[in-house]
C-alpha cells in the first residue's frame, strides 16, 4: 500500500510530460528575447560610442592644448601690436604673478595673423613665462567651439 503509492507517484513523475506550448506562445517568447537582444546591442553600441567620444575630446584637451583642466583662463588676442604687446602682456603676468589673481591659472595670447613683430614678440614671451601659451586663432577657435554654451 505505501510502497504501491510511492510507486505509483515515482511512475507518475517520470512518464509525466508538461502540456506542450503552442506555437504562438514559442513564438511570442523568441520575439521578446530577438527584441531584448536588439535593444541591447543598440545601448552597448551607444554606450562605445560615448566613451570613445570622451576618451577622444580629453585626449585632444590635454595634447593639443596644453591647458591645467580646471582655472580661469585669459585669451588676449593680438593683431599688429608689436610697440604694445610686450609692455602689455608683462604688466599683466606681473599683476598676475605677484598680486591677488591667483584664480587665473594661464594666458592664452593669440596672434591674429600680424604682419610686423607681434609674433616673434609674443612666442619669445612664451618661452620666457611659463604662464603664458601661445596659439594661433585657428587653434583658438576650435578650442572655444568645442566649449558647451559659447555657439
Amino acid at each position: 500500500s505505501y510502497l504501491s503509492s510511492t510507486i505509483n507517484s515515482f511512475m507518475f513523475l517520470v512518464y509525466h510530460k508538461e502540456p506542450k506550448k503552442s506555437k504562438r506562445i514559442k513564438y511570442q517568447r523568441k520575439e521578446e528575447e530577438t527584441m531584448e537582444f536588439l535593444w541591447n546591442g543598440i545601448l552597448w553600441v551607444l554606450a562605445l560610442y560615448g566613451l570613445f567620444e570622451m576618451i577622444k575630446t580629453i585626449i585632444y584637451t590635454y595634447t593639443y592644448t596644453n591647458l591645467k583642466p580646471d582655472g580661469i583662463y585669459v585669451i588676449v588676442a593680438a593683431k599688429n601690436q608689436e610697440k604694445k604687446i610686450e609692455g602689455f602682456l608683462r604688466s599683466f603676468l606681473f599683476r598676475l604673478i605677484y598680486g591677488k589673481e591667483e584664480n587665473i591659472k594661464d594666458v592664452i595670447v593669440v596672434d591674429l595673423n600680424s604682419t610686423d613683430e607681434t609674433k616673434e614678440i609674443i612666442e619669445k614671451l612664451g618661452n620666457d613665462y611659463e604662464n603664458i601659451k601661445v596659439s594661433n586663432w585657428r587653434d583658438c577657435k576650435e578650442i572655444l567651439d568645442s566649449v558647451d554654451g559659447i555657439r
